[in-house]
């Protein structure tokens, strides 16, 4: 599939997911690049196709009749809420790290959609942060998925486990994409481990790449990524206890996380627990100079890693 095949794609699902009325149409052909230079029978044949692709994505294109006296009269929109999974309860402490994610795409595309669903679940906090690290970019990845299903390959992408943390090579079959309280998410085929696996996009630690490899195995018929939830959140970590070295009156954002904090002459002494330690190496990155990581020694791997994208090592 072409490149252009896949940004028209890409463009028709931001231009739906960002309306409020169904758009006709022709006022579709007007707004995506690469419908409106054809003739009306090659728009009808690429605009059809487009949606099926979508829909095979498990991404909800609705077809809405826009005047009631005139039945072709149509339009097509995706809502939000029929594409995004259950939503979550959120502690104070999860509305914290929702803050801490958000700060990371201010330069994003996605930055207000992302800070809209933080805003809804009362995550409205304004912390300062100094450093940029590198996020992976759901636009691109989102494009070779498309790409990948369409043309019956596979996947490949460098993925931090949530378990084990480590970092490790994936090959997938695409199956679906979903979202979920503010993140995009990949259900597919591991070929390498023969099992159906949920990954959290923004985990990936690698551009998403298309594979030679054929797909093993497809979507059973009737597959549905909801069904999919329960399995993936069961599978969640158990909480991790951390244990940190904070200097006086430094890391405020940390110590809103913190369980029990022990107060003391040349730091403070802060234990909490951790569901996701690749987010909280984020966040003790961030205040590198006052905070040092005791244990798991994981997590102190985790954030050299961060400090190694932000500060290169002199040579």
């Amino acid at each position: 599939m072409s490149n252009s095949k896949t940004e028209r794609q890409l463009n028709l699902l931001f231009l739906l997911l960002n309306t409020v009325q169904p758009i006709e149409r022709e006022a579709i052909r007007a707004r995506i690049p690469g419908y409106f230079n054809k003739s009306n029978e090659a728009f009808e044949r690429m605009f059809e196709r487009d949606k099926e692709d979508l829909r095979d994505l498990e991404i909800p294109i609705e077809t809405v009749q826009i005047d009631t006296f005139h039945e072709d009269l149509q339009g097509y929109l995706v809502r939000k809420d029929k594409w995004q999974m259950p939503a979550q309860i959120f502690s104070d402490k999860d509305r914290v790290l929702l803050n801490i994610a958000l700060s990371a795409w201010q330069d994003s595309q996605f930055y207000s959609a992302i800070d809209e669903a933080v805003n809804r679940v009362g995550a409205i906090t304004d912390l300062p942060f100094e450093n940029h690290f590198q996020i992976n970019n759901q636009s691109n990845a989102l494009a070779m998925i498309l790409e990948a299903k369409s043309s019956g390959k596979c996947v490949e992408f460098t993925y931090l486990s949530f378990k084990s943390e480590e970092e490790k090579l994936r090959l997938v079959a695409p199956w679906r994409v979903f979202l979920s309280s503010g993140n995009s998410y990949l259900v597919g085929f591991d070929q390498n481990i023969g099992e159906l696996r949920t990954f959290k996009i923004a985990r990936m630690t690698s551009a998403v790449r298309i594979s030679d490899e054929n797909v093993l195995e497809n979507a059973p018929s009737g597959f549905s990524a909801a069904n999919t939830i329960s399995q993936w959140q069961n599978n969640l970590a158990q909480p991790i206890k951390v244990h940190l070295e904070v200097l006086p009156g430094f890391a405020g954002e940390l110590r809103l996380l913190a369980n029990d904090i022990d107060l003391g002459e040349d730091f403070d002494t802060l234990i909490l627990m951790s569901n996701d330690l690749h987010e909280l190496a984020k966040s003790i990155a961030r205040n590198c100079a006052g905070v040092r990581v005791i244990e798991p020694a994981q997590l102190t791997e985790l954030v050299n890693q961060f400090l190694a994208l932000v500060v290169p090592n002199e040579k």
